[in-house]
């Protein structure tokens, strides 16, 4: 399900249909929720606990779609 609805948001964002980006927006984040509950997984902690070990990375440069990947130690 959640394949899915990354696919109905990328083509809302190709699209420019703002209204429908952030309704795919938020159906993504509720399936999100709900997947990381089933887990037993705080997301919200969980996302600040990576969010620290994404800020002591070194990160590399765009590709052509954007994309900065961090560079491996």
């Amino acid at each position: 399900h959640l394949v899915k609805e990354l696919f109905e948001l990328h083509l809302s964002i190709s699209l420019n249909e703002d209204v429908n980006i952030g309704r795919e927006l938020a159906d993504i984040q509720l399936l999100l929720f709900h997947l990381s509950h089933k887990l037993g997984k705080e997301l919200l902690d969980e996302t600040q606990r990576k969010f620290e070990i994404v800020q002591t990375r070194k990160w590399g440069q765009a590709d052509e779609f954007g994309v900065i990947e961090h560079i491996e130690d």
